[in-house]
């Protein structure tokens, strides 16, 4: 993967995160704050995009804003099709999730 690309991807990455939580923050009734709204994703995410459902109530729409946003990318950075593309896909969520995780001071204020 080139340089340029990788940068690319971690930024897809925040992205992803960034959606996360503004999502939560315009949508889920009773969070106030910074904390509070993190907290309320980082809790919904312990085993990965399922608990979103349960959060939003949306039917699946967050989750699959997410997943769109990889998918986006990764079409066009890519070649990749079919569960090769699925498999990665998976993979750039998990690494936005764990991003989220290890930074979560950056998204305290969105």
């Amino acid at each position: 993967m080139s340089k340029k690309t990788k940068q690319m991807e971690q930024a897809v990455i925040i992205d992803m995160d960034v959606t996360l939580i503004a999502s939560a923050e315009r949508h889920v009734q009773g969070l106030e704050g910074g904390e509070a709204v993190l907290n309320a994703v980082l809790n919904a995410t312990t085993n990965g995009l399922s608990g979103l459902d349960e959060l939003f109530h949306d039917g699946g729409m967050v989750r699959e804003d997410v997943r769109a946003i990889a998918t986006g990318f990764l079409r066009d950075a890519t070649d990749l099709e079919g569960t090769a593309l699925e498999d990665r896909v998976d993979q750039l969520v998990a690494a936005a999730l764990k991003y989220l995780r290890t930074h979560q001071n950056d998204f305290k204020n969105i």
